[in-house]
């Protein structure tokens, strides 16, 4: 009975150990400098990756990149794109 009354103790005892706060404080910081830094990253980081794009729609041997897909036919039954189809 005592070895009982123990083991449940002890259970209860790392059970209440376990237990921490997890309700936390949330604190934000931000001020207008920060603010406007983190955009002109963002803007910056954005201009880096539409740089990368090719432009126009004349990318594969003078067809549009849909028709490399099922969304369009080129109409040159010769061009790659046809064969790539």
């Amino acid at each position: 009975m005592k070895n009982r009354i123990y083991t449940i103790g002890i259970l209860f005892f790392f059970l209440l150990a376990a237990c921490q706060k997890l309700d936390r404080e949330i604190t934000t910081d931000l001020n207008k400098e920060l603010i406007e830094s983190v955009q002109g990253n963002v803007g910056s980081l954005l201009n880096g990756v539409y740089g990368e794009l090719r432009e126009g729609f004349l990318d594969v041997d003078g067809a549009m990149i849909a028709s490399a897909t099922d969304e369009a036919e080129h109409a040159d039954e010769g061009s790659s794109v046809q064969n790539f189809n």
